[in-house]
């Protein structure tokens, strides 16, 4: 998870770093009568009302590690922005932060998570006296007040809540409007969603289209497990390395078809970076309707065939091009080997 940032001139991004060494006896028990161990307080000079606590607590065959929060001088608070980033963590005795424990909290909120004690005694996470050192770091954005003391407002900036949220709105599709129908699998779908991040999409869900009016697309020029990361690109603006390994080719195609910019260059640098002797032909022979997704590419590959001709031709992807399209086939052996035109690499009919 990111740390949080702003960029604001009237505030600072404050850090309140704490170290808390404690005995805690009910380790060694599973019968969960341990009393709760707490910690001192622990503050910062730029939040003077303002304070934590850690707090130990025993539940039998686990702990508790708790964040307690606390304003003082009357519950007043003037100057501390929610929210603000926790991390908690178990540090072994080589100093090593482990189980790190990273949310984003509010004013008020009670924070914890759970350890097993036998995880902690067996993989060794306590200190050589047996004690246990909890680390607690918390990062605020606190305004930095005027010389009349008046506290200049702050940017809200909840990016990372917004980004979590679209996961879950894709891995769920709570109130999905519209059903993408790909090669006999079907995928729900939002049309604002889609719209925000397509001009394709946007246009058919604008003008008076099928789609529009029956809340169905279907999609036929399109493997389903290449849709389904199209989409979840689309909610999160991610993918996995092992989805572009897998599927750079296929989702270059459609990232260029939908007019994703951001995914098709994604795509393209990955497949220069990782070209070989045996993409390199199907990156060639990649046409859709007349033209190639990406012309730096093909040129690339042009580049790098014209470097490994032999290996090439002797890949199993060249007999098959061989049998398929050996028109297509022989514009490719035009281009690079008789340094035919660029232009003329059409798509054979």
């Amino acid at each position: 998870m990111e740390a949080l940032k702003w960029i604001d001139s009237g505030s600072v991004n404050v850090k309140v770093a704490f170290d808390w060494n404690v005995q805690a006896n009910f380790l060694e028990t599973v019968d969960g009568k341990g009393s709760d161990l707490s910690s001192e307080f622990f503050a910062s000079k730029e939040i003077p009302n303002h304070q934590w606590k850690l707090q130990l607590s025993d539940l039998g065959t686990k702990i508790r590690i708790s964040l307690l929060d606390y304003i003082n001088t009357e519950g007043i608070l003037a100057n501390i922005a929610d929210p603000f980033q926790v991390k908690i963590a178990i540090v072994d005795k080589n100093g090593e932060k482990l189980h790190q424990h990273v949310v984003y909290s509010h004013i008020h909120t009670f924070v914890y998570f759970e350890l097993s004690k036998e995880e902690i005694i067996k993989s060794n996470r306590r200190q050589v006296d047996g004690s246990l050192t909890i680390s607690c770091e918390n990062e605020c954005m606190v305004w930095k007040p005027l010389s009349d003391g008046i506290p200049v407002p702050v940017d809200i900036n909840c990016t990372h809540q917004l980004a979590a949220q679209l996961k879950e709105l894709f891995d769920d599709m709570s109130f999905s409007d519209v059903i993408l129908k790909v090669g006999g699998s079907e995928f729900p779908a939002h049309k604002i969603v889609l719209a925000a991040r397509s001009e394709v999409f946007k246009a058919m869900f604008q003008h008076p289209t099928k789609e529009k009016s029956t809340n169905h697309v279907e999609i036929e020029d399109t493997e389903p497990e290449i849709f389904k990361e199209l989409l979840r690109f689309i909610y999160t603006g991610r993918l996995t390395a092992e989805t572009m390994e897998k599927m750079a080719v296929g989702l270059l195609v459609v990232a260029d078809k939908y007019l994703l910019t951001e995914l098709k260059a994604a795509c393209e640098r990955h497949l220069i970076r990782f070209m070989s002797i045996q993409n390199c032909l199907e990156l060639l022979l990649l046409e859709e309707n007349d033209h190639h997704p990406a012309y730096g590419l093909r040129k690339e590959a042009i580049n790098f065939f014209r470097l490994h001709p032999a290996e090439i031709i002797l890949t199993d992807g060249w007999e098959k091009a061989k049998k398929e399209n050996p028109a297509l086939l022989c514009d490719v052996q035009e281009v690079v080997l008789c340094s035919k035109p660029d232009n003329e690499f059409r798509l054979a009919k």
